[in-house]
């Protein structure tokens, strides 16, 4: 499957609505740590490893995450 299906699939179709409510801090805080779940961050660094280190889609480096990383870890 490649990257536009994977995007079409999750995304769906339709438009996008915002949603009007603003997110809770712990919505977002939990968000952060799955995101942030070793498994999910050994998967990323293998990909930085194979990339040489590159910025991704976003262009930042992994420094830039490291701090949320470093917090998250503690937990």
């Amino acid at each position: 499957m490649g990257a536009q299906q994977k995007t079409q699939r999750v995304l769906g179709d339709g438009p996008m609505e915002a949603n009007p409510e603003p997110e809770s801090p712990s919505a977002c805080d939990r968000l952060m740590e799955e995101v942030f779940e070793r498994g999910n961050l050994r998967q990323a660094l293998k990909r930085v490893k194979a990339n040489k280190g590159a910025p991704g889609v976003d262009g930042r480096r992994f420094r830039h995450y490291r701090r949320t990383c470093v917090s998250i870890g503690r937990r």
